[in-house]
């Protein structure tokens, strides 16, 4: 469990590292995106250049004792997998590990990789073909990158030219090593980097465009997509992205339509047309087609503050946006009630959690959304097939016991502290600072099915609002940690508290009123988390991995939610990482 959650913290910073480093003003004019196809499936585009040496030193990638531990875990898998053996895997591997000496070195970082200090990023599509654009403040730095990989591998690459554009070709997997050659091509200019990938299977034609010398005609500058997006879904300008669920359809349905379709088939030397032909009719272009109106897809935005002298903070949404009213409607009928102070929030407790949902509202919503998927009039066979199995298995009977909770409205947990050692000598009181919490539209309700749970509590009488009743051997006796409670009554709100900071928290839950504004609400403090789980180890023996470390000295607050909002799905990320 415990390398489970190191693992979950190094992914969740890691995973807002990416948004921001790979991630705009509503007005967007950046030259770069007349180089991007409209039919791309999936852009990220970061427009508000970031300051990749403040950002590192606040939080990089991961912690520097993850990346120790990640390049020996790295050196040992090179020599268990001969990787050595193969130039090209050796080449790449020796790459990597340059890429994370420089993490390990925020303030030299530019100097190592030749990338700009304060950098502009693209990461798009060109058919299946991923391309990456990077700004490069020092092209020879960004290419001794790669001659020394080139040193360290003995793989060397073919220098091309194209429409008067040097490039550089690697040859990473040949026809002879596989069915599909991959070339890994890459070129400088205008203080631009473009790495993309190439292939005998895709289209000669759109190499120019793989490598950003030439523009398509539909392309985003042009089309202002970007703009629009913002304007449409009121995201964030620093960093905007998307994934287009049309783009990936009409493949299918309709290759020759786009790019991406057009890759598809000939990578499957025309197998996507006949194991997908039931798709390639006019009714079903017309019925995914308004889906995908409907469902548009994936957007996600950024929006970052730095400061050198104290750090960075980050706030990310990923939308999953739908013009279904109806299913809007039925999704915000899932929401329940989460605390304020904690939904999505950064705070400066150990950690939360949260989960709001009015359980007796939960199956009739959930089933208005199958039903509404089931019973769509669609012409397209596959379609109409998939909703026949749809009504034949409709999972949500299963959801009929939560109509019991009907009332419920929300749970959280509050952690403020935790201390292992102060409990095992006998301090209970000062073990743990915590609030569990229950909402309700009506306590007394709630409180009886509790006590039927729990009989020691049949002969605790529900408190009067705003008034609190000490349960502290109730909770004991329940194998509870040794300390002082208090059960605390809210006019729709049961709460469960300790001493210290725990008990101011609960009197706000307590006197909020009930009102329907989340999903799920998560948070936690690295350094404080971290810090206490380190010590539980060292209690037991046990030894304090590397990991571990690293992330004990990181002073980082992380937030997360899920919401419902005009829009569609909503899940935000809020971070707020300080300088060591």
């Amino acid at each position: 469990m415990r390398k489970v959650l190191i693992a979950a913290a190094v992914v969740a910073a890691a995973a807002v590292g990416y948004y921001t480093w790979t991630s705009s003003e509503r007005s967007v004019d950046m030259p770069e995106l007349a180089f991007i196809p409209a039919d791309t499936a999936l852009l990220s585009v970061q427009i508000k250049p970031i300051d990749l040496p403040t950002y590192l030193a606040s939080v990089g990638m991961m912690p520097p004792a993850s990346v120790s531990q990640m390049r020996a875990d790295f050196e040992q898998a090179r020599g268990e997998l001969a990787i050595d053996e193969t130039p090209s895997a050796a080449f790449a591997f020796s790459l990597f590990e340059q890429f994370l000496g420089a993490l390990e070195q925020p303030e030299h970082f530019s100097q190592i990789t030749g990338l700009s200090d304060k950098s502009q990023s693209l990461m798009y599509m060109v058919g299946v073909a991923p391309v990456m654009r990077l700004q490069v403040s020092d092209e020879t730095k960004f290419w001794a990158m790669f001659d020394a990989a080139e040193q360290d591998s003995g793989f060397s690459h073919q220098q091309d030219t194209l429409e008067g554009q040097n490039y550089r070709r690697y040859k990473l997997v040949t026809e002879s090593d596989s069915e599909v050659q991959i070339d890994l091509l890459v070129r400088v200019d205008a203080q631009w980097a473009t790495l993309t990938l190439d292939s005998s299977s895709l289209a000669a034609d759109e190499l120019a465009t793989r490598l950003a010398i030439s523009q398509p005609t539909d392309n985003l500058r042009a089309s202002n997509k970007v703009g629009k997006l913002i304007e449409q879904y009121d995201l964030h300008t620093h960093g905007v992205g998307y994934l287009s669920s049309a783009v990936i359809a009409a493949a299918f349905t309709n290759p020759e339509s786009n790019r991406l379709g057009r890759d598809l088939v000939k990578i499957s030397e025309g197998e996507l047309i006949a194991d997908s032909s039931d798709w390639q009719t006019p009714a079903c272009q017309q019925d995914l087609a308004g889906i995908t109106e409907r469902w548009p897809g994936m957007v996600f935005d950024l929006a970052i503050e730095q400061n050198a002298a104290s750090g960075v903070w980050v706030r990310s949404n990923f939308l999953i946006p739908t013009s279904d009213k109806d299913a809007i409607a039925n999704l915000q009928g899932l929401r329940g009630f989460i605390p304020s102070s904690l939904n999505g929030k950064l705070t400066e407790a150990m950690a939360y959690l949260a989960l709001g949902s009015d359980i007796g509202q939960l199956a009739p919503n959930l089933s208005k959304l199958w039903v509404g998927i089931a019973d769509a009039e669609y012409s397209c066979l596959p379609l109409v097939q998939m909703q026949q199995d749809m009504k034949q298995n409709n999972p949500l009977a299963a959801l009929a016991v939560t109509a019991m909770g009907n009332g419920l409205q929300g749970a959280a947990l509050i952690v403020n502290e935790f201390d292992l050692a102060a409990m095992q000598n006998g301090m209970g009181s000062a073990a743990l600072d915590a609030v569990v919490s229950v909402a309700a539209s009506d306590i007394q309700a709630i409180y009886n099915v509790i006590q039927a749970s729990l009989p020691p509590l049949m002969n605790t009488p529900l408190p009067e609002v705003g008034e609190a009743t000490d349960i502290t051997q109730t909770v004991v006796m329940l194998g509870g940690i040794p300390g002082q409670y208090y059960l605390l009554r809210g006019e729709n709100q049961l709460l469960i508290h300790s001493q210290g900071q725990a008990e101011s928290q609960a009197k706000d839950i307590a006197g909020e009123p009930l009102t329907k504004n989340g999903i799920f609400a998560m948070g936690m403090n690295y350094e404080k988390l971290f810090s206490m789980l380190a010590k539980t180890m060292a209690a037991a023996g046990e030894e304090i991995p590397d990991e571990l470390k690293g992330l004990m000295t990181t002073d980082m607050n992380l937030a997360f939610s899920v919401d419902v909002n005009e829009h569609g799905l909503i899940m935000t990320t809020e971070m707020q990482a300080n300088n060591p």
